[in-house]
């Protein structure tokens, strides 16, 4: 929250294993209750081909793609509209990923 306060653009992985979706991976609340309570909008992001690209003993090919969706702007001020608005932020990443 201070770094968003202080006028920075933070970036949120979900926390999953190598090869899992992120779009059905854990996302912090903490992060998006940060961002909505501060009347910011959520980037979704999604990144492909990096798994292929960090396998052990195997050489890259191709490289990783970076898709970005439209902004979320949404307010989100208590724990049940904090879920919603994650799993809203899940789907725009896996429409991104397909």
């Amino acid at each position: 929250r201070g770094a968003l306060e202080a006028g920075h653009s933070v970036v949120v992985f979900a926390e999953n294993a190598v090869g899992s979706p992120a779009h059905k991976c854990r996302f912090r609340l903490d992060a998006i209750h940060a961002a909505t309570s501060l009347g910011l909008g959520i980037l979704p992001v999604a990144l492909t081909g990096t798994a292929e690209m960090f396998q052990a003993g195997r050489r890259a090919r191709g490289g990783a793609r970076v898709r970005i969706g439209e902004p979320i702007h949404r307010a989100a001020a208590g724990h049940a509209e904090l879920v919603e608005l994650r799993e809203q932020i899940r789907r725009a990443i896996g429409e991104l990923s397909a």
